[in-house]
């Protein structure tokens, strides 16, 4: 390993002096073994992958074998809108658990802090239950507003954004205070304001008006629930009024606080059953704790010496994470996206409560053909569904190839500068 000091700052270069080492098995009492294991699952695969692909050009798979290609055009016709909520809701998820599963690996293998193993338990609890229990949990929490749980983030973050305005705590408690008054008076002055589920609030339709609405995909990302804009805002807001000086900084947090509060209580919060949204989060949970441990085992295989040459050169925690750690880890991150994606597109028993007439999930209208008896239409749906699975992980790993190329030798990355 070499550190090379230039212009633009510290560059760390790693020179591949590890050539393969793996021995050949000759001996083959102990070699036939493991030939025909594998072979013998590589058969059951491709075999299981036939059938479904035999089934679904058969008249009536069991019945009659008669060639059939009518299925192919009733899971198009029948199944096109699963298709697209499915692929668009799984592609939604899945840079959002990847990146947070990062995150997490992060802190947890390189920080410490209170709270640390607590976090990476909790981390791992999305996997750790069926999914099932995963799914009617989240009715449970989300079919009415949870008040106290939003409350409390709303408390915390808006404690957070005073600190970042006052460095007095009696003004700090002033801060919320106020904030919270300002954000009721927005609510109650609005012209919106009937007490209904439809009702927005002025600055957020001066926000967010007129974009995006003309279809439900898109409304997903330009018209999210309230709570989560006003929350999201808040925890921007921090940072924003960390680069204030004087009273502009305290301002700042009053008028902000004032809009996250309004944004937050306006509607009932976070009651999303039958929304997109409580699919995505089920999605990005259920598969977060694979993206972490595949970040944690990424960390570990790197020498703490270089965030520690970084911090010497003056770079912060984050700059550090962005230009040093992410590229060093991203085989790993990229592995964590294909295993999501794969998972968030073919699961079913996490979000079969979920789903809904206007967000149809392909898993569960396979299902749902399998009870009514077409047999070879959900195979013809199956078969599809492999192939949209297939083609994502083949534009992945094309994307991953395009990346690293070339450095199969010399592997640059920016550390600090």
């Amino acid at each position: 390993m070499l550190f090379v000091l230039g212009g633009m700052g510290l560059y760390l270069v790693a020179f591949s002096q590890i050539q393969n080492l793996t021995a050949p098995l000759t001996e083959w009492h102990m070699r036939w073994p493991f030939v025909l294991a594998t072979y013998g699952a590589m058969f059951l695969i491709l075999a299981l992958y036939m059938t479904i692909v035999v089934a679904s050009l058969t008249k009536v798979w069991g019945v009659d074998y008669r060639p059939d290609f009518r299925h192919y055009e009733t899971a198009i016709t029948r199944g096109i809108e699963a298709f697209m909520d499915t692929t668009f809701l799984s592609a939604v998820a899945t840079p959002i658990a990847g990146v947070a599963g990062m995150v997490i690996a992060y802190l947890v293998v390189r920080k410490a802090f209170s709270g640390k193993e607590a976090l990476d338990f909790m981390s791992n609890l999305g996997g750790a239950v069926p999914g099932t229990i995963l799914g009617i949990g989240y009715i449970l929490a989300f079919i009415k507003a949870p008040l106290i749980i939003v409350g409390i983030m709303y408390g915390l973050l808006a404690a957070y954004l005073a600190a970042a305005g006052a460095a007095r705590t009696w003004v700090q408690v002033g801060l919320v205070i106020l904030g919270s008054l300002l954000g009721q008076g927005l609510i109650f002055g609005s012209p919106w304001y009937a007490g209904d589920e439809e009702m927005r609030v002025v600055i957020y339709g001066l926000l967010l008006g007129g974009m995006g609405l003309y279809a439900e995909e898109i409304d997903v990302f330009f018209r999210p629930p309230s709570t989560m804009l006003g929350l999201t805002y808040a925890v921007l807001g921090v940072s924003a009024a960390s680069a204030l000086r004087g009273r502009w900084r305290t301002t700042y947090a009053v008028g902000l606080m004032a809009l996250s509060y309004a944004l937050v209580f306006a509607q009932e919060p976070l009651a999303l059953v039958g929304t997109p949204y409580i699919i995505i989060a089920a999605y990005a949970v259920r598969s977060l704790p694979a993206s972490v441990r595949a970040g944690v085992a990424a960390l570990q295989q790197i020498d703490p010496a270089i965030e520690e040459a970084s911090a010497n050169l003056g770079a912060d925690t984050g700059y550090t994470f962005r230009r040093i750690m992410l590229p060093l880890i991203l085989p790993a991150f990229i592995a964590g996206l294909i295993f999501s994606f794969a998972r968030y597109i073919t699961s079913l028993s996490a979000i079969i409560f979920l789903t809904n007439p206007r967000w149809r999930i392909l898993t569960a209208l396979i299902l749902s053909e399998v009870e009514q008896g077409g047999m070879s239409v959900a195979a013809a749906y199956s078969v599809l569904l492999i192939a949209v699975v297939f083609g994502a992980m083949g534009v992945m790993y094309a994307v991953t190839g395009r990346t690293f190329r070339g450095e199969e030798h010399t592997d640059v990355a920016l550390a600090a500068g």
